[in-house]
């Protein structure tokens, strides 16, 4: 638990769809909801993951996690959202 995983040139308007895409594929609930920082928590997989959106640099911070998801698997899901949200575009 704790691995950190930062990914940079995350805009407002990518992190707001991160946060839809998250919650609609994934049954991911940031708290709070419209914040730049928090508690993101996917009970379906078990996982809880703080973030922090500061000058385009998201970072995630695993919290907690069933043992069977690895810190990859977490952070190439988030990677896949941000893809699915730029265009690609952003890439850790």
């Amino acid at each position: 638990m704790g691995d950190t995983k930062t990914f940079p040139g995350i805009t407002d308007a990518v992190f707001a769809c991160v946060k839809a895409k998250s919650a609609a594929e994934r049954g991911t609930v940031y708290d709070p909801p419209e914040g730049d920082s928090g508690t993101a928590t996917t009970a379906k997989w078990g996982v809880v993951l703080t973030y922090s959106l500061v000058n385009g640099n998201l970072t995630y911070v695993i919290k907690d996690q069933r043992f069977f998801e690895t810190d990859g698997e977490i952070f190439g899901g988030i990677q896949d959202v941000i893809n699915s949200c730029s265009g690609g575009a952003a890439q850790a």
